[in-house]
């Protein structure tokens, strides 16, 4: 601090705005912790999965089956499912309202979805045949996982799920 701000502020000011600023960091920690919260409640954008994550074979059928009639063009799906302690059980799929399918991309409007807590992430395809997130898809990330299905779209090798950060999951089919 300059020798003319040290003049101007006593020693019970200085204490007064330190006082402040350590408020401002804990209500902001605070804050932080109940909004990483909520997200993880609401199903937003989570760091890690600490449930296991189970397919039902129906649901695997189902996105491999939309990805080859989509093809060449992408296909887009919401994921439905239970959540329970321990697991998360993704039971059907569900083609979202108005959404889009292109050469490269596909979309829908999130404004347009109904409030629906088993909505638990998105599947869509890639006729490319990568199997791994891209930069688009991880900022457009919806839900707490994201499978991609990868041409041929034969098998469940073609699948691969993905977390908000683009860290592959392990799943399951039953």
């Amino acid at each position: 601090m300059s020798r003319k701000v040290q003049s101007l502020l006593s020693v019970g000011d200085v204490s007064c705005i330190c006082r402040k600023i350590y408020l401002v960091e804990v209500c902001c920690r605070a804050l932080d912790r109940a909004s990483t919260r909520i997200l993880d409640l609401i199903g937003g954008f989570p760091s890690k999965l600490n449930k296991s994550l189970v397919f039902k074979r129906s649901v695997i059928d189902s996105i491999l089956t939309y990805a080859k009639m989509a093809h060449p063009k992408e296909g887009v799906l919401l994921l439905q499912g239970k959540f329970s302690k321990d697991k998360i059980l993704v039971d059907a799929v569900v083609i979202p309202p108005l959404a889009t399918h292109g050469q490269g991309f596909s979309s829908f409007p999130l404004f347009m979805l109904p409030s629906d807590l088993s909505v638990v992430g998105v599947a869509h395809s890639h006729p490319t045949g990568a199997l791994e997130p891209s930069t688009h898809d991880l900022n457009n990330f919806y839900g707490r996982v994201m499978v991609i299905a990868a041409y041929p779209y034969e098998s469940e090798s073609d699948l691969a799920v993905f977390d908000g950060k683009g860290r592959s999951i392990l799943y399951e089919i039953v």
